[in-house]
């Protein structure tokens, strides 16, 4: 059965389908995936180029990617002598509000009233993160700040205590962080905004299932049809905290990757945090450098096409956001989150897969844009204080 494409109004009304030729989606761990919809130019398709609609990808019942529209593309060719018409849609999934929310240090106040100087939230991991959402964009933030139709899913209570420091930070990535220090058994925590149909979103967190065993893929098992391994080494392996206060009033805290250490050599960082407590012993401080030090550690990336068979099927067994196993070669194994999956498919040439697992930290972004993240991270760090 074709997947189906679905056009949303902003009302959520459902307006019909696309017939597409061909799509790409790139759902994405803890981040916002991306989708793009080939497909002839004609009046219906064009409705959903106008601002506020939505698309869903469907298979069946099960949503590949859903979100709304973010740019389109009309596309007429005349050179040839008859004139071809093409209608390119583009999106994000329903992570983006998360992308688009700030988390203020009060708020449930005005802008005015902003007077703390953070929303300090210490408790169970996977509560701290719902509490943050429910609070800047859902049902239980101020109403022009809360994302239309969003809704919390049931608490699973998973992960160690943490403690967030939220001040006008992206929603997005103060959840990163803090599904980083969640990480239960050296995993971490995953959280998603759930979609499909019309404009209901839920927001859930959740501790990814481990399936180390029965998703295990090689070539020597035929479950392959391709596998590209990436080792990079780790841009740190010690990192000095520092804390509250200036020159000799100011406590430090270092936490170190001993493994990365002896294996790459001593490579040295320094993380400031003078916004981290300074009465609870350190505890916040340590905490802070410890999720800087995992997201500068030495990085795995194995991106495999993999070959469904009777007994292990993308979407059926296994899917984005599972540990999976991936049995490289010469006794190199990989036991990692599935951060992305790149799902193509064409009508004439079919559909392909391509998973992507790995290491916090692991991506194919280049070095030079990784290195411009961290950087515009520390300057945002200031213009918030």
């Amino acid at each position: 059965m074709a997947d189906t494409v679905w056009m949303i109004d902003p009302t959520g009304a459902t307006r019909g389908t696309i017939m597409w030729s061909s799509y790409t989606a790139v759902p994405k761990f803890n981040d916002v995936g991306t989708w793009q919809v080939n497909c002839p130019l004609t009046p219906q398709h064009a409705l959903a180029a106008a601002a506020g609609w939505r698309v869903a990808i469907m298979a069946g019942t099960s949503t590949v990617i859903a979100g709304p529209v973010t740019k389109a593309e009309i596309k007429i060719d005349g050179t040839s002598g008859r004139a071809t018409r093409r209608l390119v849609l583009s999106g994000e999934d329903d992570m983006r509000w998360m992308r688009g929310r700030d988390a203020r240090p009060a708020p449930l106040a005005a802008l005015s009233a902003q007077t703390p100087a953070y929303d300090i939230r210490t408790g169970v991991a996977s509560t701290i993160m719902r509490q943050y959402v429910d609070v800047n964009a859902g049902p239980g933030a101020l109403v022009a700040r809360r994302v239309p139709s969003l809704t919390l899913a049931a608490d699973p209570v998973a992960g160690p205590s943490i403690t967030g420091r939220a001040r006008f930070d992206k929603l997005l990535p103060l959840l990163q962080g803090l599904a980083v220090s969640g990480a239960v058994a050296g995993v971490t925590l995953g959280f998603r905004v759930n979609s499909g149909f019309g404009l209901g979103k839920v927001f859930q967190v959740y501790l990814p299932a481990d399936l180390t065993g029965p998703a295990r893929f090689s070539m020597a098992l035929r479950n392959l049809k391709m596998l590209t391994w990436t080792l990079t080494a780790p841009t740190a392996t010690h990192i000095v905290g520092g804390g509250r206060g200036e020159e000799d009033a100011r406590d430090f805290i270092e936490v170190a990757d001993t493994a990365d250490a002896t294996a790459w050599g001593r490579l040295e960082d320094f993380y400031d945090f003078r916004a981290a407590s300074d009465s609870d012993s350190n505890v916040e401080l340590t905490q802070g450098a410890q999720k800087r030090l995992d997201e500068q550690g030495h990085t795995q990336l194995v991106e495999v096409v993999p070959v469904d068979t009777a007994r292990l099927q993308y979407g059926r067994d296994y899917g984005l956001g599972d540990v999976i196993t991936v049995d490289v070669y010469g006794g190199v194994t990989v036991d990692e989150v599935v951060r992305e999956v790149e799902i193509k498919v064409d009508r004439a040439g079919g559909r392909k897969v391509t998973p992507r697992v790995g290491t916090v930290g692991a991506t194919r972004s280049a070095a030079s844009w990784i290195r411009l993240r961290d950087a515009l991270a520390r300057i945002s760090n200031l213009e918030r204080r």
